[in-house]
């Protein structure tokens, strides 16, 4: 058994899935998914699933240093990204990822913390190895544990749009996918159950362009729709120069979009898919048990 055969052996169903401060250091925390795949909504829904596994349910930590990430993942199986899915967010990329779960041979990540850890890390000391690393994590979390497993998907948290040009800096022609609906609409859903990009000071407001001046002078009723408003600018000017992108409205219906999709990347589909997918669709993105109202 060579070096590259025997660490597959002992990574297989392992992946790194969040960054913990140690002593002024980043350690980075490994999870075994077993035969879990990725089919809940979020990513973190399925680490939850899986922290009852009894390989993770030891009295000790699966750690590495984050530099283990460049070691490991040239060694790993994987498939090269799909297609990313950015979004403002409550604009249906959620749902949207819910579909393209239901294909068994698709793996769709939605959201994983430490693609965001990564993207975000401040520290000087980190910044020439940062965009490696994330190339590193999305191909050991995009592990090729199944055979039948032939698509990669990744649906990135809603203020990565801030992140474009460096995403595409590591993957010239990967496609994506841009998902928007009126603000108004987001607005409100915001006011109801507030995200994370929606509470001042949740989120560096650097991330967004904020000035430490701009950030101060924002009331608490000003802060999301100017969040909103850069996040809209951003997808925009992007879109309107990349060759790769396909621009998707929430009003058009998740099923039309879904299509829209499939067709933007050349996949072949039946209408089996189209039924799992229609059959999905009727249903809350976050919760099965609940009737999708749009």
């Amino acid at each position: 058994m060579n070096q590259q055969t025997a660490a597959h052996s002992y990574l297989k169903h392992w992946i790194p899935y969040d960054l913990l401060p140690n002593s002024g250091n980043l350690l980075c925390r490994w999870i075994y998914l077993g035969n879990q795949l990725f089919t809940e909504p979020f990513f973190t829904d399925t680490v939850a699933k899986c922290l009852s596994l009894p390989q993770n349910s030891t009295p000790f930590t699966t750690v590495t240093d984050l530099d283990a990430l460049a070691n490991f993942a040239p060694q790993v199986p994987s498939l090269a990204p799909t297609a990313f899915i950015f979004h403002i967010s409550r604009c249906g990329s959620t749902l949207l990822t819910q579909l393209l779960s239901e294909n068994r041979q698709h793996i769709v990540i939605s959201e994983a913390p430490i693609f965001d850890q990564i993207l975000r890390l401040h520290n000087p000391e980190d910044e020439p190895q940062r965009l490696s690393r994330l190339q590193d994590a999305i191909r050991l979390v995009g592990q090729k544990r199944f055979k039948d497993q032939a698509r990669y998907f990744i649906k990135w948290d809603s203020w990565h749009l801030f992140f474009l040009e460096e995403i595409r800096s590591l993957y010239p022609t990967v496609p994506m996918v841009f998902l928007r609906r009126d603000l108004s609409a987001v607005m409100a859903s915001h006011r109801q159950l507030p995200g994370m990009q929606a509470v001042p000071g949740l989120l560096e407001p650097a991330l967004f362009g904020f000035t430490t001046t701009e950030f101060n002078a924002l009331t608490y009723a000003d802060y999301l729709p100017e969040v909103l408003r850069r996040m809209r600018v951003r997808m925009e000017t992007f879109c309107a120069t990349d060759h790769y992108c396909l621009s998707l409205d929430y009003e058009a219906g998740v099923l039309h979009n879904f299509e829209r999709v499939l067709t933007f990347l050349q996949m072949d589909y039946t209408a089996g898919d189209l039924s799992l997918a229609a059959n999905r669709a009727k249903f809350y993105s976050k919760d099965i048990q609940v009737s999708f109202k749009p």
